[in-house]
């Protein structure tokens, strides 16, 4: 593990068109962290094509290369992966085009030619970065996952109440509020039987039904082949049959 005591393999890209330096801040990387995959690339042009199937988490970029400059890469790639992080490598001749870079979201830069105790702690502190954010990144997701499971159950309690009369603590108007659903006071519940071994259709059934179902949403599975269907009215006392989908 390296210093920055990050146990995710972090993806790093090293652009630049003189391999003497490319080789050079690799050695210097590999040496002082263990938890890193480095690619190289020659030129603008290569990067970009290196960004699409690496897919770096981390950039270190020459700013002034033949061909495409590193600025241009560099706007080229955030149009499309806002979330890559650049460092930019720079002689003090070249500061009106790292001022530029800074304006593109660069979040670091180095000054050829750097001690190596400066590559450290700039890479370094832009690891922490990273991983800060691929822990928010990561509890948003589980967020998110448990939030749908609460849904799903949410859903499942409404056509409940309606089927067996149940009087729950959360009443079917405050579920129907937390689930976003609006509908008549006129509902109906409709059980959808699927023989055994025909259970995996369900999820299709599921999105016909929110799509072409008038305001519908299946809820929950009972004795392992019923599903049950909740209707809100379109119009009082009126239901216009469907043919089978």
């Amino acid at each position: 593990m390296g210093r920055g005591g990050v146990a995710k393999l972090t993806k790093v890209l090293i652009v630049d068109d003189e391999k003497v330096e490319r080789d050079g801040l690799e050695k210097i990387l590999q040496s002082y962290f263990s938890n890193m995959i480095i690619q190289q690339a020659q030129n603008g042009r290569t990067a970009l094509q290196m960004v699409k199937t690496f897919q770096p988490e981390l950039i270190l970029m020459d700013i002034k290369m033949p061909g495409m400059s590193g600025i241009e890469v560099i706007r080229q790639i955030k149009s499309e992966h806002a979330g890559i992080k650049f460092i930019m490598m720079t002689a003090y001749a070249e500061f009106d085009y790292a001022r530029s870079a800074l304006k593109l979201g660069v979040v670091d830069y180095l000054v050829k030619p750097s001690s190596v105790q400066e590559i450290i702690t700039t890479v370094e502190r832009i690891l922490v970065q990273i991983t800060k954010e691929n822990k928010k990144q990561e509890l948003e997701k589980q967020q998110e996952h448990t939030l749908q499971k609460a849904m799903s159950l949410f859903e499942t309690d409404v056509v409940t109440q309606l089927l067996f009369d149940h009087v729950h603590d959360v009443h079917i108007e405050e579920l129907m509020e937390i689930l976003d659903m609006h509908g008549t006071q006129e509902k109906f519940v409709i059980s959808l039987i699927l023989p055994k071994g025909l259970d995996v259709h369900y999820t299709v059934i599921k999105e016909i039904v929110r799509k072409r179902g008038g305001g519908a949403w299946v809820g929950g599975r009972y004795m392992d082949i019923s599903y049950r269907l909740l209707y809100f009215a379109i119009r009082s006392n009126h239901f216009e049959p469907r043919q089978p989908y």
